[in-house]
């Protein structure tokens, strides 16, 4: 939209094997098409599947990198792209979501090791090399004199950029 990407709606089924699928136990903010191994009736990932594991993981880990590329202070909301939260593992009768929870453990790995947050001096960074200044004290002295006067190694994220989405758990 105008340039920008943009997440797609809320519950919309968002996986693709070629076709839509109506598997709405995933839901992301974008689509993905993937060579899933599908259920006999082609509507959903078959949950038994080591080769859906492994894509999902490689989803996840995915993910944070390609949102990364378009981290710029021209795309401010570029981190509404992300998943706001992680894909529910539990299902009925204690037993576990396997494709839920090697995404989110793909998902968790690259939030930590991958450079995906603008800065003050527009250098993307990983989540522990910034600081979030919400008293609004660095928008009145500066970014990088706020950095000077506390002497930290890090840096505040870019003012131009939409944090709400790293204010989540």
């Amino acid at each position: 939209e105008k340039g920008q990407a943009v997440p797609i709606p809320d519950k919309t089924p968002s996986l693709y094997a070629y076709l839509p699928m109506e598997d709405r136990r995933y839901l992301f903010p974008f689509y993905i098409n993937a060579d899933f191994e599908l259920s006999s009736n082609r509507q959903n990932a078959k949950q038994v599947s080591v080769w859906n594991e492994f894509l999902f993981y490689n989803i996840g880990k995915s993910i944070v990198s390609w949102v990364s590329t378009l981290a710029s202070k021209t795309h401010p909301s570029y981190l509404s792209l992300l998943p706001q939260e992680l894909l529910t593992e539990e299902l009925e009768e204690s037993k576990v979501d396997m494709l839920a929870k090697q995404f989110n453990r793909g998902y968790v790995e690259s939030l930590v090791s991958t450079p995906f947050i603008l800065n003050d001096k527009e250098e993307i960074v990983c989540q522990s090399d910034i600081i979030m200044d919400e008293s609004g004290f660095a928008d009145i002295i500066d970014a990088s004199d706020f950095c000077n006067l506390f002497r930290l190694n890090k840096r505040l994220i870019n003012s131009k950029i939409n944090v709400d989405s790293l204010k989540k758990s």
